[in-house]
């Protein structure tokens, strides 16, 4: 990745970003070329413009060879609605620029080559996005809804392996047309850069999901409250399974009984976060209740 900071933001252009423009203009797609880059940086900008409105800080923006990434302050802090609002406002403006281009052109005559590609690049570029595999908005919009009823780490894992069958798929459609000596590697691009994406995001989900609750504590103090929710767990039951309950919009209050079902003692999520850094996964809950002789 190459890296440019721009005013705090961080503006990130893949590697592989150079020799494919270096290509394109190679092939006399030069103008093609700009147009294309011009509708993926409104796209990456309208999810920051999206990110402004709340209050929420663009940390870096990353231009793939096949679209954009946008780093947010406190991604999974956000509500449902306000991670779907900023993942739905890159294909919409890839709507509105369609529509716009199309108003222009049916009311006011005007016709261009140029405006047609433009029409044309913005709207696939729109509902390509759309489709629920990481990293693309429509992925992302998956798994916000997705991680509302289980967590964060385990909507990931689902949308994750969603995304690389989409990802073989396109690759063996590649393969198919390839048989028909038509000479277009760009599926199979496309389903390579899904795969990698979505093991990636895969591997950074534990840690995405320990970074949630040092948000989580953070929001808590400025507000002075938060929804909370209520795990019952037995002493022998280890910290990776409460961990794994734990979702991104709750702080959790987690009650251990005894043998005999009476309550033993009350361990909040950041207390389970830092008896994992200090015992592991594996531990057992009862660890914890032990260090406050309440075991």
């Amino acid at each position: 990745m190459k890296k440019i900071r721009i005013y705090g933001t961080i503006l990130s252009i893949n590697l592989l970003f150079f020799p494919i423009i270096f290509l394109l203009y190679y092939l006399g797609y030069g103008k093609e070329m700009v147009i294309l880059i011009s509708i993926i940086f409104i796209h990456e900008l309208s999810h920051g413009i999206a990110a402004m409105i709340l209050g929420i800080k663009i940390r870096e923006i990353q231009l793939l060879p096949f679209g954009g990434v946008i780093k947010l302050d406190k991604n999974l802090s956000f509500t449902l609605g306000e991670e779907i609002f900023i993942s739905a406002a890159g294909p919409i403006s890839n709507m509105v620029l369609s529509a716009t281009v199309f108003f222009l052109k049916e009311y006011f005559g005007w016709v261009s080559s140029d405006l047609d590609f433009v029409f044309y690049s913005s709207l696939m570029i729109g509902i390509f996005n759309l489709i629920p595999a990481l990293p693309l908005d429509g992925g992302r919009i998956f798994r916000s809804m997705l991680s509302f009823f289980i967590s964060y780490k385990n909507a990931t894992k689902v949308i994750a392996v969603f995304s690389m069958l989409i990802g073989v798929l396109l690759i063996a459609f590649n393969i198919y047309i390839f048989s028909f000596e038509k000479y277009n590697f760009a599926y199979a691009f496309i389903g390579v850069l899904i795969i990698y994406q979505s093991h990636r995001e895969q591997k950074m989900a534990t840690y995405a999901t320990m970074r949630d609750i040092a948000s989580k504590k953070e929001n808590l103090n400025k507000s002075g409250s938060m929804e909370s929710q209520h795990i019952t767990v037995l002493p022998q039951t280890s910290l990776g399974i409460i961990f794994k309950q734990f979702t991104p919009k709750k702080f959790h209050i987690i009650y251990v009984l005894d043998e005999e079902y009476a309550l033993k003692g009350i361990i909040t999520e950041d207390q389970i976060l830092n008896a994992i850094l200090l015992h592991g996964m594996h531990a057992k809950v009862k660890i914890i209740l032990e260090k406050r002789h309440e075991y």
